[in-house]
């Protein structure tokens, strides 16, 4: 990642980003806004973990914190992306009928996927590829009840890399805009 800067200084900012640390976030969004006045593209391939408690008294902020930091930064863009990276495993139409054992891990997939649809209806100045499920199967099976599923069809990071980069580039509001899509750009059932 560092390569990246380097080869593209003035359009290219690595950091190091630690989930649900605001104050670390908070110093991102600072940076960023100082350096480059906006964000073009956010991906959020990971969601945060900040309390260990029921779903009824879970502080609602733990939800808020991963999206208000970014969102002035994403608006400022004339080309805004959000790329929420989720799962197969929160479709409530496709392979539900079978027992994964993934409960807790779809259910949050599937929140994940309903707040995103509601983003992509909710921002129309999110221009161009907005709120675009992509799924992938990287070499990740959390609690081994996939099994022969996930050999099947997983895929190593640097196969679904290139293809996942390639749809990020090519999405816009019309053709992808609150979709669910896989890494190769094949829709998926909600």
């Amino acid at each position: 990642m560092p390569g990246l800067a380097e080869k593209f200084p003035g359009s290219v900012t690595t950091l190091k980003y630690v989930a649900g640390d605001i104050e670390v976030n908070n110093t991102i969004a600072e940076l960023l806004k100082t350096r480059h006045g906006r964000v073009d593209v956010v991906i959020a391939n990971a969601g945060i973990h900040p309390s260990t408690c029921q779903d009824a008294i879970t502080p609602i902020a733990d939800m808020r914190d991963m999206f208000e930091v970014l969102f002035p930064l994403l608006k400022a863009s004339p080309a805004a992306k959000f790329v929420p990276i989720t799962s197969i495993g929160g479709s409530l139409t496709h392979g539900i009928e079978n027992n994964f054992g993934l409960a807790g891990y779809g259910a949050s997939k599937a929140a994940l996927n309903s707040i995103s649809r509601r983003i992509h209806f909710e921002n129309d100045w999110i221009r161009v590829g907005d709120t675009d499920m992509l799924t992938q199967f990287c070499n990740r099976d959390p609690t081994g009840a996939i099994g022969k599923f996930v050999q099947q069809v997983q895929k190593s990071p640097f196969e679904t890399a290139k293809p996942l980069a390639t749809v990020i580039e090519n999405a816009n509001r019309t053709s992808h805009g609150g979709e669910f899509l896989n890494f190769d750009d094949t829709k998926l059932p909600w």
